[in-house]
């Protein structure tokens, strides 16, 4: 799953400045799903930056002949 940095940063400042750490509240701020915004508080509630840099690479497309 790709997250970009500019939606990681807006989730912790949503998770840090208005201390609401629900997955619903990041959900209806960012207008993502679930499992992305699971994997984004998953993503802050560690804190490692090898965690965050796995999810911030992009994935390779195969295409389909």
């Amino acid at each position: 799953m790709y997250i970009d940095k500019k939606l990681l940063m807006e989730a912790k400042k949503i998770v840090f400045v208005k201390r609401n750490r629900s997955i619903a509240h990041l959900q209806r701020k960012l207008g993502i799903g679930y499992n992305r915004a699971a994997v984004i508080m998953e993503m802050i509630a560690r804190g490692h930056r090898q965690h965050v840099h796995l999810f911030l690479q992009k994935r390779k497309r195969v295409r389909s002949a």
